[in-house]
C-alpha cells in the first residue's frame, strides 16, 4: 500500500479510539498536555524506535553504511508516520517511548492483574520562539511546568493508570536515546533549542 506523505511543517497528533494499557497512559498525557501547556505546538503519543542504513562518507572519501535510528510517531492510518527528531518546523512538541518491559504486579491467574512499564517522555523547543519576548534560557520554567501537571493529570483511576516520575534528563546524548544523531542534529539542543527527558513507571491495570 502507498502511505501519502506526513505532513512535516504541520504534523496530525492524532489518538487512538481505544487505547489499553500502556497506550491508555500515554494517551492520557498526550491529551492533558495538549489541553493545559499553551506553549507546546504539537503533543504526540507513542513514538516507536525504527531504524534505516545510511551512508557515511569518511575523511578518505570511502563510503560505508550503518543503521540510522530514529523516533517515529503515527500520523493516522494511510500516512507515511513522521520522523520525530528534533524538526525546525515546530516551536516546540513533545513525544512518549516505551523504554522497559511490561511486568505485573503480583500477578494472579483469571483476575484483573496491575503492570508497571517504563516510559520515556522527550521534550524539544525553540526558546526564542516559544517566548521571543524572553532575555535568558528560562528552561526551568517548563520543565517545572510539565512536572506539575504529570503530578496533577487525572488518570482513569478505574483501569488503574497512574504515573510515577523516575528521574529528568538534560543532556542531548540522554535526551534522544537511543536514536543517532549527528552534529548537525546534536545543534538543536544548543541554545536557544532545548530538550529534556522525563522518565516515569506507568501503571495500568489488565484482564487476564
Amino acid at each position: 500500500m502507498i502511505l501519502a506523505p506526513n505532513n512535516f511543517v504541520n504534523p496530525n497528533t492524532p489518538t487512538i479510539t481505544t487505547p489499553l494499557g500502556v497506550d491508555a497512559v500515554i494517551q492520557a498525557l498526550q491529551i492533558s498536555y495538549s489541553d493545559n501547556l499553551t506553549w507546546l505546538e504539537k503533543s504526540f503519543g507513542r513514538a516507536y524506535i525504527r531504524s534505516r542504513k545510511t551512508d557515511n562518507e569518511r575523511d578518505s572519501g570511502l563510503l560505508t553504511r550503518s543503521d540510522y535510528t530514529f523516533p517515529e510517531v503515527w500520523q493516522g492510518d494511510g500516512i507515511d508516520p513522521m520522523n520525530a527528531l528534533a524538526n525546525d518546523n515546530l516551536n516546540s512538541y513533545s513525544f512518549f517511548l516505551k523504554t522497559g518491559d511490561e511486568e505485573p504486579i503480583n500477578y494472579e491467574q483469571y483476575t484483573r492483574n496491575r503492570y508497571v512499564v517504563e516510559i520515556a517522555n522527550i521534550f524539544w523547543m525553540d526558546l526564542k520562539l516559544v517566548d521571543p519576548d524572553s532575555t535568558y534560557p528560562n528552561t526551568e520554567q517548563y520543565l517545572q511546568e510539565v512536572k506539575k501537571l504529570i503530578t496533577n493529570t487525572r488518570l482513569d483511576g478505574l483501569k488503574g493508570l497512574s504515573v510515577e516520575i523516575i528521574n529528568v534528563e538534560e543532556d542531548p546524548n540522554d535526551v534522544f536515546r537511543p536514536f543517532t544523531l549527528d552534529l548537525a542534529e546534536t545543534q538543536h539542543l544548543a541554545y536557544p533549542k532545548f530538550g529534556f527527558r522525563i522518565n516515569m513507571n506507568a501503571y495500568f491495570s489488565l484482564s487476564c
